[in-house]
């Protein structure tokens, strides 16, 4: 399962709405981070909350944030990972 998706800001207009359309077919709903969501305009689609980068959601839910670079990625799961499974794409 994955909970969270950290996309680079040069590609995040064209690839999370791309995202949002394909895997909310699916019934996934979505928790998007101030950036993330000025690019999309769906109903599934709710303001992320602090909380929600530490949530394993076990269930059809993704975070989807952007970041600057790689820094602020790692950065990101530092401070948000359980430490046991994460993985970057």
């Amino acid at each position: 399962a994955l909970d969270t998706l950290l996309v680079h800001e040069s590609i995040a207009p064209q690839f999370i709405p791309q995202v949002v359309e394909m895997l909310s077919k699916s019934g996934v709903s979505f928790r998007l981070d101030k950036k993330a969501l000025s690019h999309v305009k769906d109903p599934s689609c709710k303001p992320a909350e602090e909380g929600d980068w530490d949530t394993e959601w076990m269930s059809l839910i993704l975070g989807i944030k952007v970041v600057k670079n790689i820094n602020q990625a790692i950065e990101h799961i530092r401070l948000h990972s359980r430490g046991h499974s994460d993985g970057i794409l």
